[in-house]
């Protein structure tokens, strides 16, 4: 999804955890469609002192230079999850993207209520 081409003014992203994929530094980032907003945001993040260390910077390249790897690993173990759960018979139906669509038309039944047999 690109926020800023769907009509956003200006996106911020979390780089703790996403981005530099440790917990080892507090970062984000703010992107901005007009450079208007790119230049007040600059002016308030040096007259508050809030920019990031140069370490800080590195454990952020650091992460991100394993991101793709982190996220082809992310999806696959997800794609495992939602075909182990497609499989399981207690499961009705999985919504997952990388999945085919249900074979059965129309609504889904709705579920048993709590600690209720279901039919059989």
């Amino acid at each position: 999804m690109k926020p800023l081409a769907l009509g956003a003014d200006i996106v911020i992203h979390s780089a703790t955890k996403f981005f530099a994929g440790h917990a080892d530094t507090m970062s984000g980032f703010v992107c901005c469609k007009s450079p208007e907003h790119s230049r007040a945001i600059a002016f308030h993040q040096n007259a508050e002192g809030t920019a990031l260390s140069p370490f800080d910077c590195f454990l952020v390249l650091r992460g991100i230079k394993t991101l793709a790897i982190r996220i082809d690993r992310a999806q696959a173990t997800t794609l495992r999850v939602a075909q182990l759960l497609s499989r399981h018979p207690r499961v009705r139906r999985v919504h997952y993207a990388g999945l085919p669509p249900p074979a059965e038309a129309g609504p889904a039944a709705p579920p048993p209520p709590p600690n209720h047999p279901s039919p059989a």
